[in-house]
């Protein structure tokens, strides 16, 4: 689109949009009410945006609201999606994702962790997991899932300290929740005591296919979320 513009000497010319630039007399109060009419984008500026953000809205519309597929840099598998879909389409999060070794448990939980902290960046996140495992919970978060973009946003524990973490987070995954069943008495009593916790309102444990229905004897506030 061409402008014709008329200089105060009386001359006139014909510019194209892009080499214009207008400037106000007086600067606005607010510049973000020019910005949010879109005064400050040319048509040439607007049309080559359109091209970007209409397969970003594409994008977002086939994700069905879990942006966190669309950001975690990782390859995952329907089963994995239909478990994070079903656990956070839920207004009750207590779930026991039990699939056997390999099918990527740790995968579903970090994108259910990972979709919290993109709709609030404030959330406090604990992950519970046997000692041993708790470095490869951090790295595989904070590489895999990309969770360090987000500051510090969660803390690991061992399952034996679990029972003495005194503040609730606002979600808790538990990994190899299998392991605090059977205990009567000790840490481990009092950890599990924790998942049964009614103020444990987001909670993801972690378990084995085979040792699930043990599990849900213990915890049996969770719904389970496995493959058959």
């Amino acid at each position: 689109m061409t402008y014709e513009v008329s200089f105060p000497n009386g001359k006139r010319q014909d510019f194209s949009e892009i080499d214009l630039f207008v400037r106000p007399w007086n600067a606005p109060e607010d510049p973000a009410e020019i910005l949010a009419a879109g005064g400050a984008e040319s048509q040439f500026l607007h049309d080559r945006r359109q091209s970007a953000i209409g397969p970003l809205r594409a994008l977002t519309s086939a994700s069905q609201g879990l942006t966190s597929l669309l950001s975690a840099g990782i390859d995952f598998v329907p089963h994995q999606v239909a478990a994070v879909r079903r656990v956070l389409s839920d207004p009750i999060q207590r779930y026991l994702l039990a699939d056997e070794v390999g099918l990527g448990k740790t995968i579903e939980a970090g994108l259910i962790i990972r979709q919290h902290l993109i709709d609030n960046a404030e959330t406090r996140v604990l992950i519970a997991a046997p000692a041993k495992l708790c470095e490869q919970w951090r790295r595989e978060l904070s590489k895999k899932l990309r969770l360090d973009q987000f500051g510090a946003p969660f803390e690991c524990c061992s399952h034996e300290d679990l029972a003495r973490v005194s503040r609730t987070p606002d979600v808790l995954v538990v990994d190899e929740a299998h392991h605090l069943v059977g205990f009567e008495d000790g840490p481990m009593a009092q950890s599990a005591a924790r998942l049964r916790e009614p103020r444990m309102r987001r909670c993801c444990c972690c378990c084995r296919q085979r040792r699930h229905l043990a599990m849900k004897q213990s915890s049996s506030r969770c719904s389970i979320c496995s493959i058959h």
